[in-house]
């Protein structure tokens, strides 16, 4: 087994499902026991690889949580409101997280980061050796950058913080029903819109409110991919979880501006999540049901009318999701046929001149199937956490094996930490003086006396009054890091006012 993987994500670690977490106002000086005589400088990335290399250890002998491939350790880096070179403290968390991947049981660490900036900060390190991107990581990031990606979370996605998967629920409420041993096995069977049917028709309570009851979880964090998506502040996320896992994982990111459709009203340009098969906080508009699914067909036409737009001008990012839903094949379908008649009709396929329809979306999934992917040709674009067949051609271990599926997961992980650190453009730090390292040090270096000036000579206040030049002057300085005082927030939804104030929080 290699070494493991440090990932980088902007969120409340009391929120993460992990193996352990560390925060550094609880680590004590003692250096791991394998860890060498460190120089004075070097003594916060010593206490806190000591205190990870000590997580680690008690992990050695137990099975990673929640069915992951390696343990998963957590770091909170060192509080931002401490006046100071925030640039040695992030290293250090760096240096720390990466160290402690090499040695047995070899974990991954996710390195949490609450201000933007920080955040920010940390990608800029970690690029400095790392390996090259894959195609698919800089094509979804190109497309998360300009503000064209929206990404579709299944089921998959909350099975990774805990929460049962289809077969596991369907199991659950139909021994809540009272159904006996070869009932629920039959039930197993049937399509799962029938299995609902016939639960429904058995429980003494409406089917919203024994799922509420069967999915509430003692501490209800969210998983490692629901903290990397909403880490990319997408303006929009489409899933049909009824559970709140990625509003959890969105509170820091958007700074409490997500809007949870259709419980919420759009405001603006804030981001947004559409609950397509309903929201348990609001039990009543579950779909589990044969009657729930026609219902939401006959009812709900403007949220489906919605995911069809999206598909049209923009790309879906699927994720947990297997494509085996008839009312999402119909949608998808219908906007293939749309763009392939503007794109020439489907007899111009085989004539390379003619101008391709653009794909719908790029589906992350665990195993390759080559028929599903001719299938979805020209639709759909698939990336596998594992190939059908090995490097020596033979078939690679079961799909359905847990550990096989654990580690394909873990790969996934790694294709949107790399999307993550690629699509990372705003740099919220560049006038913060507790950054001032980075950008001194950095390729960008040339432009930090600039900015300064235009800081400088800028002036003024928020108050002042507005003309267009000083409202975009305002708005880059207040991108880059300028004193929140001076400079007014960003309307509600612009990505920036996600942004934690780190100077302000020093200078206060």
């Amino acid at each position: 087994m290699g070494d493991g993987h440090v990932f980088v994500l902007q969120g409340d670690p009391a929120e993460l499902a992990t193996d352990g977490t560390i925060e550094p106002g609880a680590i004590g000086a003692t250096p791991a026991p394998d860890a060498p005589d460190a120089a004075a400088g070097d003594a916060p990335a010593e206490r806190l690889h000591g205190a990870l290399a000590r997580l680690a250890a008690r992990l050695r002998d137990r099975d990673p949580g929640h069915g992951r491939a390696r343990p998963l350790l957590g770091l909170l880096v060192a509080d931002g409101a401490v006046a100071g070179d925030r640039v040695p403290v992030l290293r250090a968390a760096l240096a720390a997280a990466e160290r402690v991947t090499t040695a047995p049981p070899r974990p991954d660490v996710v390195v949490l980061a609450p201000e933007r900036a920080d955040y920010a900060a940390l990608q800029v390190l970690r690029t400095d050796g790392a390996p090259a991107p894959g195609a698919a990581a800089e094509r979804l990031a190109a497309l998360a950058r300009a503000g064209r990606l929206v990404a579709f979370l299944g089921a998959g996605v909350s099975h990774a913080a805990g929460v049962p998967g289809w077969r596991d629920l369907i199991a659950a409420l139909a021994r809540r029903a009272g159904l006996d041993e070869p009932e629920r096995a039959r039930l197993l069977e049937l399509r799962p819109w029938d299995a609902a049917e016939i639960i429904a028709g058995r429980l003494d309570v409406p089917t919203g409110a024994a799922l509420e009851q069967e999915l509430a979880a003692p501490d209800g964090r969210h998983s490692l991919t629901h903290g990397l998506i909403a880490s990319l502040r997408l303006p929009g996320v489409i899933t049909t979880n009824w559970d709140d896992r990625y509003e959890r994982a969105a509170r820091v990111p958007t700074a409490g501006t997500l809007r949870v459709l259709p419980r919420d009203l759009p405001d603006g340009a804030a981001p947004w999540l559409l609950k397509l098969h309903g929201d348990l906080a609001d039990p009543g508009s579950v779909v589990l049901t044969r009657d729930d699914s026609l219902d939401f067909d006959a009812n709900r036409v403007p949220l489906a009318s919605m995911v069809q737009s999206h598909m049209i001008t923009h790309h879906l990012l699927l994720l947990g999701y297997s494509l085996s839903d008839d009312s999402f094949v119909r949608l998808a379908r219908q906007v293939r046929a749309l763009l392939s008649d503007r794109a020439g009709g489907p007899e111009s396929r085989d004539d390379a001149s003619a101008p391709a329809a653009p794909l719908v979306g790029t589906v992350l999934t665990l195993q390759e199937d080559p028929l599903v992917a001719e299938l979805w040709r020209g639709t759909f674009d698939f990336v596998s956490g594992c190939s059908a067949r090995g490097e020596d051609g033979r078939e690679r271990p079961d799909p359905r094996d847990p550990a096989e599926r654990a580690r394909a997961a873990r790969a996934l992980e790694l294709v949107l930490d790399e999307v993550a650190r690629l699509a990372t453009d705003d740099a919220p730090y560049a006038l913060d003086p507790a950054y001032r390292a980075l950008l001194a040090e950095g390729p960008s270096a040339a432009l930090l006396g600039p900015l300064e000036a235009l800081r400088d000579r800028a002036g003024g206040s928020a108050a002042a009054p507005a003309d267009p030049v000083r409202i975009v002057v305002a708005r880059l300085l207040h991108d880059l890091g300028g004193p929140g005082d001076r400079w007014p927030a960003p309307a509600v939804g612009d990505p920036a006012a996600a942004r934690v104030d780190g100077a302000a929080l020093r200078r206060a």
